[in-house]
């Protein structure tokens, strides 16, 4: 069954969705990079300013790219989140009125049910870490939402398994493997530059 009207269509939904995926993968890579380099720079004695700004640009990314595809609302010059899909698809006049589609819609409306109040929180956290300077509403929004990396990880794979059935729903086929970013290339990266980082670093000692 065609579901697309023209083939330049279905590229278009296609680019969209391949984002999405490729998206939860760099959220992945992102927070496992702020685990790995703190124990990394705490190990070796390399806490500064330097340190610091690196594992606040890698958490900066992961939950800046949460709220891409997680948001409730997306502006017209945004890509389309999760929860956006059904209009985005809709404004596409794309077929969606068959069941394996509409079963999956159904399941993105209970992953939101599901998994609201923590997607807020992802949300409001990111709208007050994303300045270095912050001030103290930033600060007490921050501590206010809380949600640990865990948590964060569970959500963004089960929009993963979301996309990926949507995607072999209205393709019938699986997702290209070069759009899984291999989740600890800055791990290694980072674990094999630590001369480097030593010596751009003054590490600060708090005793």
């Amino acid at each position: 069954m065609t579901l697309f009207s023209t083939s330049d269509q279905g590229y278009e939904v296609e680019d969209h969705l391949f984002w999405m995926y490729r998206v939860t993968y760099e959220i992945e890579m992102h927070i496992s990079t702020v685990i790995s380099l703190d124990r990394l720079v705490s190990e070796n004695s390399l806490i500064s300013d330097l340190s610091t700004d690196m594992i606040f640009y890698h958490n900066e990314l992961a939950l800046t790219r949460t709220a891409y595809i997680l948001k409730n609302q997306t502006k017209k010059d945004e890509k389309h989140s999760l929860k956006c899909l059904k209009n985005y698809l809709d404004g596409k006049q794309v077929k969606i009125n068959n069941k394996p589609i509409k079963l999956i819609f159904d399941e993105i409306i209970t992953f939101y049910q599901k998994h609201q109040e923590d997607i807020d929180k992802l949300i409001n956290k990111r709208d007050a870490e994303a300045h270095e300077f912050k001030t103290k509403n930033q600060i007490e929004i921050s501590i206010y939402n809380r949600i640990s990396f865990d948590k964060q990880l569970d959500i963004i794979q089960e929009a993963r398994n979301i996309i990926s059935k949507l995607y072999v729903v209205l393709f019938n086929r699986e997702f290209p493997s070069d759009l899984k970013y291999p989740i600890n290339l800055y791990n290694k990266i980072y674990k094999n530059s630590i001369k480097i980082i030593a010596s751009h670093v003054q590490p600060q000692n708090y005793n």
